[in-house]
């Protein structure tokens, strides 16, 4: 039929249920070369991607209005980094599905490795954003 021709045409553009099931992703060594680990990451058309990034953006308007009671200004200023720089490292944590390490990838050990691993979490914020991984012909890395 018709419809069904044109769903065809438009599921070459679809992204979304591919960034829900993430794509695997190799991790190197600082020195460039391959480690045995990987990581699965969700992309930025997912489900979680979307709910983490709204909950952020009605958090930080929160914590604005909660850093006026800070009455130093370098302290405020302070207090505003600190919590956007948790709420960066919480939504790359979401995007962050499974991974070959020997802990459970909780939201916890998420945030412990990504504060610790500087360098994953900006691949991981570089990556997420490239849809052509999360198509049906995507290529990985």
């Amino acid at each position: 039929s018709f419809f069904m021709v044109g769903m065809n045409e438009m599921e070459q553009f679809f992204t979304q249920e591919n960034a829900n099931e993430g794509t695997q992703i190799d991790l190197f060594q600082i020195d460039g070369s391959k480690s045995e680990h990987w990581l699965v990451i969700l992309g930025t058309d997912s489900d979680v991607f979307q709910m983490v990034n709204a909950k952020a953006r009605r958090a930080l308007s929160t914590i604005e209005i909660e850093s006026r009671m800070v009455e130093d200004l370098s302290k405020r200023e302070d207090f505003l980094l600190a919590k956007q720089h948790e709420w960066e490292i919480k939504i790359i944590a979401a995007l962050l599905k499974n991974w070959s390490f020997d802990k459970e990838p909780t939201e916890e050990n998420k945030i412990e490795f990504l504060t610790k691993a500087p360098q994953i979490r900006e691949q991981i914020n570089r990556l997420s954003i490239r849809r052509q991984l999360f198509t049906k012909t995507g290529s990985k890395n």
